[in-house]
């Protein structure tokens, strides 16, 4: 009869270790190579209310297969699995090709890994101020890129209307100037300023003074939301922007100098929570320590001092 699986369990030896279940929890998934292999190997055995006659031996990781099999019992891992364990389960489960097991350890992977952004800063003679924000989320960088508004501030005017982009670079990462919109009349005009994308990944924003070829002057102006002001301080800059970075739940776990010949500065932060994650906290700290930043005054917390 059709419950005949649920009355006489079927006996799987995985790996020298006997697991008993029933047929319908053991082909939950049909098209699974595990459903396969047990219908394969119990036909003509607990067929008409028999009982299996020995048990279907799998030479496959015994003590893993308790993951698997309470799985497919409760359509849930198992509480507890990280690191090595879940890496070793998710083989077993692309070997028994059960998809949703595969999907559930990914998932599971991907939320025990930390997510990470790093600022960097850099700040010119002259004034002129760079900064490089990098993330392992793309999204994230989407929406923080999303609150950076920059804006350019022409003094000098000109005779006529006319359009100009001046191209630079920082750092090895092409800069756009703002374009120099400039007109006979003595008012100053400000313009909002595209953020560069070198890559999905990251983003790349100036402020303070900048040149221009035309021999007018102009000033980027910075702001974040929610902050409404327009900042072109490069060193206050940064503070907003590491305050911001804090209230989104990260933490800093390192700031160091990057390239003391640029001048640029390294602020890397963490959210989330990695498969021993104290200890990678630590070692973080201590390599910031290890390379500290001379630059342009920092408070005891490792954030810039504002000015």
């Amino acid at each position: 009869m059709s419950e005949s699986g649920a009355v006489h369990p079927v006996v799987l030896n995985v790996g020298g270790t006997n697991f008993s279940s029933s047929m319908a929890t053991l082909t939950r998934y049909p098209d699974s190579l595990l459903a396969r292999l047990v219908h394969r190997g119990t036909h003509g055995q607990g067929s008409g209310g028999q009982q299996q006659q020995q048990p279907l031996f799998v030479d496959r990781d015994g003590t893993l297969f308790r993951h698997v099999l309470a799985f497919l019992r409760d359509g849930a891992l198992s509480p507890g699995l990280q690191g090595p364990e879940l890496r070793s389960l998710g083989r077993e489960a692309a070997f028994y090709e059960l998809h949703a097991l595969v999907r559930a350890i990914q998932q599971a992977e991907a939320a025990s890994r930390a997510e990470l952004l790093e600022v960097r800063f850099s700040l010119q003679e002259g004034g002129a101020a760079f900064f490089r924000v990098f993330g392992s989320r793309a999204d994230s960088v989407l929406e923080l890129a999303e609150r950076v508004h920059v804006s350019s501030e022409h003094e000098h005017e000109q005779q006529h209307l006319h359009l100009h982009q001046q191209q630079h670079s920082w750092a090895g990462w092409p800069l756009q100037a703002a374009p120099t919109w400039s007109s006979s009349g003595p008012a100053a005009s400000l313009e909002r300023v595209a953020l560069q994308r070198p890559s999905h990944h990251d983003f790349v924003f100036q402020c303070g003074p900048a040149p221009s070829s035309t021999g007018a002057s102009f000033v980027r102006y910075v702001s974040i939301e929610p902050d409404q002001r327009r900042l072109t301080n490069g060193v206050n800059v940064l503070g907003l922007l590491i305050d911001t970075v804090l209230r989104e739940g990260f933490r800093l776990v390192a700031a160091r100098t990057a390239s003391p010949d640029d001048r640029v500065e390294c602020y890397t932060f963490e959210r989330g929570h990695p498969m021993g994650g104290q200890h990678h906290d630590n070692k973080a700290m201590a390599a910031g320590r290890e390379q500290p930043i001379g630059g342009h005054g920092k408070a005891a917390n490792g954030k810039p001092a504002k000015k």
